[in-house]
């Protein structure tokens, strides 16, 4: 390629092919422009997350260095899940996803429009003074992450008939230990985020009661998105 915008277009066209769910569900391709090359990724997400993607990238550069990256099997994953399923552990992840949206009133949609499509789109953003953002999320002792939760909750509630109880459905990363976050795979999750704002909170107290439950849904990250809205029958 000529340029990073050339690859940009081709790389963006070849996204949108879809795999062959018979036969391989990874490709990487060699790319070379005239500053630097490296490798295009493409991976099904039956069998990957974006830390995945990551480590790819990681393990391929290690590779041509002349070094062998340590592997672990993806099965020994299955396995704890397996144990999982039969723990106490995902009974209490259980009860706590029913309790809280039990408490929750009727759910709130950011858009109510019907899509016909299967597409995927992206709408990217560019964000400038991140370094104020930072400083301002530092100053509260809380995440970038949990600022801009806030950010969008605010705005949903505002477009929806000033809402005050909703949820924020949230991917978390879903490995807890060295070993998992060293295994390709598809570990990602997705979990409800409990949003409860007030009239008399500041922006402040928003990011503060919304941290609070963001922290509470990380202890119960494992329990799968499925089980919950099977149990909640939504």
């Amino acid at each position: 390629f000529n340029s990073r915008n050339e690859l940009r277009v081709y790389a963006d066209a070849y996204a949108k092919k879809p795999f062959d769910l018979n036969g391989e569900l990874c490709e990487l391709t060699p790319v070379v422009l005239p500053e630097y090359s490296g490798i295009l990724i493409k991976m099904h997400h039956i069998i990957s997350d974006v830390w995945t993607c990551g480590m790819v990238a990681s393990q391929f550069k290690l590779l041509v260095n002349g070094t062998m990256p340590v592997a672990y099997s993806y099965v020994d994953y299955l396995n704890t899940e397996d144990e999982y399923q039969n723990s106490k552990r995902y009974e209490k992840d259980k009860e706590y996803f029913s309790s809280i949206i039990k408490a929750c009133c009727e759910p709130v949609y950011l858009s109510t429009k019907k899509d016909v499509s299967f597409d995927a789109r992206r709408a990217s953003f560019s964000v400038e003074q991140t370094s104020l953002l930072k400083k301002f999320a530092e100053s509260l002792n809380t995440s970038v992450f949990v600022v801009l939760m806030t950010l969008v909750a605010l705005y949903i509630s505002r477009i929806r008939e000033n809402a005050t109880e909703f949820f924020i459905g949230t991917t978390v990363l879903n490995r807890s230990g060295e070993k998992e976050k060293n295994k390709m795979g598809m570990y990602v999750n997705t979990v409800p985020v409990a949003v409860k704002l007030s009239y008399n909170f500041t922006v402040c107290d928003c990011i503060k009661a919304i941290e609070a439950e963001a922290l509470s849904v990380l202890r119960h990250q494992k329990f799968n998105y499925t089980d919950i809205l099977t149990d909640s029958k939504i």
